[in-house]
């Protein structure tokens, strides 16, 4: 009569957990990186929504661009803006700008996202770090600065 050994050893349970945690050491900091890098993006592309607002005040001829004029919805990555998003110069200059905050993750905070008009209608984009703790330039949206 055979006897079956039923179950694992302990031998192979910790070696199982051995390469789960392997697989978390590497997976964790690079889903986090993903985490940044989208909220970057998506602050970047909700501030690019207000480019087509911008140009029909400039074709209007309007000296000042106020955030209600744009429809200008506060999002949830973002500090809370206390002015305007938009400063506008007479010769058709103008900076869109904001910096994350709120919801965005902590090594975020002080990010500052500008999208550039120059007077002959060619939008830059910026990113500026400096200010935010965890800053790396992996975060970047494509096309900017």
């Amino acid at each position: 009569m055979k006897v079956y050994q039923r179950g694992f050893t302990l031998i192979e349970l910790m070696i199982v957990v051995a390469i789960v945690g392997i697989l978390m050491a590497i997976s964790v900091p690079l889903y986090q990186d993903y985490v940044k890098s989208t909220q970057v993006r998506r602050a970047q592309a909700e501030l690019s929504a207000y480019k087509a607002s911008v140009e029909v005040a400039i074709s209007k001829g309007v000296s000042s661009i106020a955030n209600s004029d744009l429809g200008y919805n506060q999002s949830s990555l973002l500090q809370p803006v206390v002015s305007e998003i938009v400063t506008y110069s007479p010769t058709g200059e103008l900076v869109m700008s904001v910096t994350m905050g709120g919801n965005a993750s902590a090594s975020l905070v002080g990010v500052v996202i500008s999208l550039e008009r120059a007077a002959d209608g060619v939008w830059t984009c910026t990113v500026d770090g400096s200010a935010a703790s965890g800053w790396r330039d992996a975060y970047l949206p494509l096309g900017c600065n």
